[in-house]
Order: structure tokens, then C-alpha cells, then sequence
């Protein structure tokens, strides 16, 4: 199973729309997807951390190179963020 985790930081004001666009665009089922959350950051409102949950890596290559990724989510989302914008993608190695 792997996870990938984004953070980045929304321009200020503008957390309830990115919020509204993100729900909006990421609406489709997608193949591998076991789960996804938006997180807002306690001590910074205009933090934001993305996770979603893999089944393998190959199902979020794939993701990643689709046209619901590239042509719906990316372009929703991207012009609420600051260019602060990392992503790191993991394996999970234990889950208790």
C-alpha cells in the first residue's frame, strides 16, 4: 500500500473556495484509490495537506498520468495555491 501526502499553502482568504473546487473536481471514482483526505492546518489556515491511500504504486502512476488528474483536479486546485506546493509519496510498511 502506499500513500501520498501533498502540503501546500492556499492564498490567504481563499480556503472555503479551494475547499469547494478540490470536493468538486475529485468526485470520481478512481481504480486503487482505498481512500482521500483534505486536512486544514491547525496553526496555519492557509496550510493544506492532501493524503490518499494506494493500493499499489502502479494504480497512482497511473492516477497521475490520467485525464481526470491532468485536465479536472491540477487545474481546480492549482490556482489557489502560492507556488508553496510538495508532494512525497510513500510506501506504508506497517499499519496497526
Amino acid at each position: 500500500m502506499y500513500m501520498k501526502i501533498g502540503w501546500g499553502k492556499i492564498r490567504p482568504g481563499e480556503w472555503a473556495e479551494f475547499e469547494t473546487a478540490y470536493a468538486t473536481a475529485v468526485c470520481s471514482p478512481i481504480k486503487g484509490l482505498r481512500g482521500r483526505w483534505l486536512a486544514q492546518d491547525s496553526n496555519d489556515p492557509d496550510g493544506a495537506h492532501s493524503i490518499t491511500l494506494w493500493d499499489d504504486l502502479e494504480s497512482l502512476r497511473e492516477y497521475e498520468q490520467s485525464e481526470v488528474y491532468n485536465e479536472i483536479i491540477v487545474p481546480a486546485c492549482e490556482r489557489y495555491f502560492d507556488n508553496r506546493l510538495t508532494v512525497h509519496v510513500s510506501e506504508i510498511k506497517r499499519q496497526w
